[in-house]
């Protein structure tokens, strides 16, 4: 299940950069993140278990106002567009009398804007042949567990949250590896710029076990995170093991 929108300035209509998203279900944090450049965030996350209950959404940026939104989860994506508030008022600037230039000056003004139109398009004509350049790669991907150490009544289902970060424009082929030797089926995820996607994945467990998970980079380069460990320790029901000892002892 996809969760994806876009993150804009309310007044201005314009996306929003390093946004931060953070998703709840009820008490329960699912994952923390940025949007890019563009405003624009995704996670894909299984959310089988939590169909029927309300996923709150809420998002902060320094100067502007926190936000929050409610949906109710079902069984299709998600899409969120969160508009922001500014939080900075403006004083409305005081108008001063201008001289009228002189006949040099204006040529002085000409001139020098003449140069600056000159140097902003060899700015970008150096950006461009820069990135043309630069071959799209991941330059970092990270992973952990939720819990790391579970001590309560099994099964217990352990979340895993990452991240993936691209140099630029380009599709990403990754999958989840664990550590009994399963392999997910392959994922992909689109990049439209530089920057990072989160990716979340879950193991539900019956019984004690140490293990670990972690994020296998398959293109544009072969990859591996470093292991997200956890532990699960799970606590018997002493009544019913008497009652089957009950039942088994000889009359």
């Amino acid at each position: 299940m996809k969760i994806y929108g876009t993150v804009t300035d309310a007044a201005k209509d314009k996306p929003l950069a390093k946004a931060k998203v953070e998703l709840h279900i009820g008490q329960v944090e699912l994952a923390t993140f940025y949007s890019d450049k563009e405003g624009k965030f995704e996670l894909e996350y299984d959310l089988d278990q939590y169909v029927g209950k309300e996923l709150r959404c809420r998002v902060e940026k320094d100067n502007f106002e926190p936000h929050e939104v409610t949906y109710e989860i079902a069984n299709e994506d998600i899409p969120l567009d969160i508009k922001l508030v500014s939080s900075v008022s403006k004083p409305e600037p005081i108008p001063t009398p201008t001289p009228s230039p002189s006949p040099d000056n204006k040529r002085l003004k000409l001139f020098a804007l003449i140069g600056a139109v000159i140097v902003a398009v060899l700015v970008v004509i150096i950006i461009y042949f820069k990135s043309c350049g630069q071959p799209f790669d991941v330059t970092e991907v990270s992973i952990k567990a939720d819990p790391v150490i579970y001590t309560g009544k099994c099964p217990k289902t352990i979340r895993f949250v990452g991240n993936i970060t691209a140099n630029g424009k380009g599709v990403v082929k990754y999958r989840f590896i664990r550590s009994d030797g399963f392999e997910h089926k392959i994922q992909t995820l689109t990049f439209e710029s530089e920057g990072s996607k989160p990716v979340g994945n879950t193991w539900r467990l019956y019984g004690n076990y140490k293990g670990w998970q972690a994020i296998h980079i398959l293109s544009p380069q072969d990859m591996r995170s470093d292991r997200a460990n956890f532990e699960i320790k799970c606590k018997r029901n002493v009544r019913r093991l008497e009652r089957i000892r009950l039942k088994r002892s000889p009359r």
